[in-house]
């Protein structure tokens, strides 16, 4: 059992499935009780945290892509196809850490391009360049923070 959000993160771009993923779901549901979180498989393997009943509006996603060549930590918003125009709504400041628009993520599956048309903001782990556990449980709260946010407005 791995037991840090660096080494889950690492291993679900370097195994096949959902396991990893379904691990870090196990180890994040107690800090974040009040949050539904689950783990979807398929071409690109992903891990939704988001507001317990809700189907639309901002969501926080951990994407692990086909070549898992990296794993992406996302605000996305649902339905995708309304993602470009809650844009502009985000509180950003410049110099925020995160990249904001689209993300294109190698796949043929329609699930793979919706989760990329999502994405308001992303960050990305390399394989081989995970940071430590501190800097990933600041960059998923700030998506958290940044979901609830978008969620009021």
């Amino acid at each position: 059992m791995l037991s840090s959000l660096g080494d889950l993160l690492a291993a679900s771009m370097a195994q096949f499935g959902t396991a990893a993923l379904e691990e870090l779901a196990d180890s994040l549901r107690p800090r974040f009780p009040r949050l539904f979180i689950h783990v979807d498989g398929g071409e690109t393997v992903s891990l939704t945290i988001i507001e317990t009943g809700t189907r639309t509006g901002p969501c926080v996603r951990y994407l692990v892509p086909a070549d898992r060549g990296a794993v992406y930590l996302t605000l996305s918003w649902q339905p995708p196809r309304d993602a470009e125009a809650v844009l502009h709504r985000l509180p950003l400041e410049p110099g925020d850490p995160f990249v904001t628009g689209a993300l294109k993520l190698p796949g043929r599956s329609r699930r793979s391009r919706d989760l990329g048309t999502s994405c308001l903001v992303w960050n990305r782990y390399a394989a081989g360049r995970v940071p430590g556990d501190h800097r990933l449980l600041n960059d998923l709260q700030a998506m958290i923070m940044l979901a609830e946010l978008l969620g009021d407005r």
